[in-house]
């Protein structure tokens, strides 16, 4: 029999449900570097995405955010396990990865399927809005000054030859 850590709430309780022993060990923003990095100095990056999935599955649909940086030729830093990532998963320290949101103008999660993680509440921590894709896992989060839901329907994404997905635009977001 296994004892599964669990870092939220909801993950405890999905792991409950499916009849996993498991114990919460709940992970937190980081105050000293919260308070450190908040809003400090110039936002050189235009975008930062954190999108750390392995096992092939890109729940994170990294590669559609890779090609919107691409295309819209933003200076971004991406944490991800593909060669076009400018940070390897795990690769930062905590202060590196709290210098990093705070450096940047948004954090961009396109994920679908997760809800309101610790990258958002770091980003937001520091003072750096997140886009998201508006979903059931986060629709509790008002959008504003500091956070700009986007509708999944407004992510069209399809099969290409030269890249395994096309991104149409989107971002129609006014920042």
């Amino acid at each position: 029999r296994y004892n599964i850590v669990a870092t939220s709430p909801w993950n405890l309780s999905l792991l409950t449900r499916l009849g996993i022993h498991g114990f919460l060990i709940p992970r937190h923003v980081d105050d000293v570097y919260a308070n450190k990095y908040f809003n400090d100095g110039e936002r050189e990056l235009d975008a930062v995405a954190i999108c750390t999935t392995y096992g092939g599955f890109d729940r994170k649909r990294t590669r559609e955010t890779y090609q919107i940086f691409k295309e819209l030729n933003l200076k971004y830093a991406m944490v991800c396990e593909y060669d076009f990532c400018t940070h390897r998963p795990f690769s930062l320290t905590q202060e590196d990865k709290y210098r990093l949101l705070s450096k940047s103008r948004v954090l961009v999660n396109l994920s679908s399927s997760e809800g309101f993680g610790m990258p958002f509440a770091e980003a937001l921590s520091v003072g750096t809005p997140v886009v998201y894709v508006n979903s059931p896992y986060v629709n509790f989060i008002p959008s504003g000054t500091y956070s700009y839901p986007i509708e999944p329907t407004s992510i069209y994404v399809r099969e290409n030859p030269n890249f395994p997905v096309e991104i149409l635009p989107w971002y129609d977001v006014d920042m």
